[in-house]
């Protein structure tokens, strides 16, 4: 899906990402310690998601790290960020392909992402699901 913005705010793309088009923010990126598990419930209202009605893809910068990335069966990545204070986890399923060992090495990413409910042990978190990484170098392969 592609988020349009103005042709002023051209300067401010963030990702392009396989499959999905170029994500523009407008400037405007998501604050994660914001994020709630009733934001996920507000996103599903939209639902049903599909070519006409697209998923909300969300981009934060300058998440650190703190949670080494592992790979999950061979083909997705699972790891953490923080951002002042609020700490949340990524998955990004099948993007460890995507994105290899140059990604561990990354102590700060920018996401594009949306957002999901996870239940584990009866306990309900919110999670990112990574679209796109970027390091600070500005690769996402």
């Amino acid at each position: 899906s592609v988020s349009l913005c103005p042709l002023a705010g051209l300067g401010q793309e963030l990702f392009t990402y396989e499959g999905c088009g170029t994500l523009f923010t407008r400037a405007e990126y998501c604050q994660i310690e914001k994020l709630g598990v009733d934001d996920f419930h507000e996103v599903e209202k939209l639902a049903p998601f599909g070519p006409a009605n697209a998923q909300p893809i969300f981009a934060a910068r300058d998440l650190a790290i703190i949670a080494e990335p592992r790979i999950l069966k061979g083909k997705h990545l699972k790891f953490r960020v923080e951002q002042d204070g609020r700490a949340l986890d990524v998955i990004g399923w099948n993007l460890a392909q995507r994105q290899p060992v140059s990604f561990a090495g990354a102590r700060r990413v920018s996401l594009a992402f949306t957002i999901a409910a996870n239940a584990y042990q009866g306990i309900r978190s919110l999670q990112l699901v990574a679209k796109d990484i970027k390091t600070p170098q500005g690769s996402s392969d």
